[in-house]
């Protein structure tokens, strides 16, 4: 099985739902993401641009994330990284804690800056703390490679745990790993099924792996092991 890891995605899951009618709320905001959901992408980053002049949080990560990824105009690494910068700035802020993994997400796959996974890790370090899960899940990860941190299962396996209660779905693909081998715990593939079932069938995201490493593990599962999975799939289920 492989780890699997959160990047820039081509629409953020925050613009639904609760984030969504909380930004509706604040001034302008609402033309800016209705631009963005007609795919208006022009019209939404000079909305959003606005914003974030203004010292909006959720303007400055919106225009520095759509400046990383040509939305509304050409590529601009050093532009969006400014934006997203100002946001980063800004803790015990969902967008703020946006912006931190997406730095993180820059330095550790070097989009427009040298690769650096020290500054990385300290990005995803900062957006964790503020409650971001795809930070979380990606520190987590660094943690198991020891990659930009020195190696440390526990507190990989933590960060992936926090991840997985907001229902991170990368988080719960890489648990999955983790029980499969027996990754700083004990094998326990009712636990593993738990979890890649949960991002296959139950997270509403198509995550990479996530099906491959599921089949993988119902070729070595016994049929005990995987009624005890499916009593803890349904006991989530039924505690949502």
């Amino acid at each position: 099985m492989r780890l699997t890891k959160t990047v820039l995605r081509m629409f953020p899951f925050w613009l639904t739902g609760t984030m969504l009618a909380w930004s509706h709320a604040i001034a302008g905001t609402y033309e800016a993401h209705e631009a963005y959901e007609r795919r208006d992408y022009k019209s939404a980053l000079a909305e959003f641009r606005a914003l974030a002049e203004k010292g909006d949080v959720e303007g400055q990560m919106m225009t520095g994330w759509m400046y990383s990824q040509g939305l509304g105009g050409p590529t601009n690494f050093s532009e969006g990284r400014k934006w997203l910068e100002r946001a980063a700035a800004v803790d015990g802020n969902p967008a703020g804690a946006k912006a931190q993994h997406d730095l993180g997400v820059i330095y550790e796959n070097g989009i427009g800056v040298p690769r650096d996974l020290r500054q990385a890790a300290a990005w995803y370090l900062r957006g964790a703390k503020n409650g971001d899960p795809s930070a979380q899940s990606n520190l987590g990860t660094l943690y198991l490679d020891g990659q930009g941190v020195e190696r440390d299962l526990v507190k990989g396996i933590r960060w992936l745990t926090a991840a997985a209660k907001q229902g991170d779905a990368q988080a719960y693909v890489n648990l999955g790993k983790v029980y499969f081998e027996g990754i700083g715990v004990k094998r326990d593939l009712a636990r593993s099924y738990f979890f890649l079932d949960m991002a296959v069938n139950h997270s509403g995201q198509d995550v990479s792996n996530a099906r491959e490493n599921l089949q993988q593990l119902l070729q070595q599962i016994s049929p005990s092991e995987l009624v005890a999975g499916k009593r803890l799939v349904q006991a989530a289920l039924v505690g949502k």
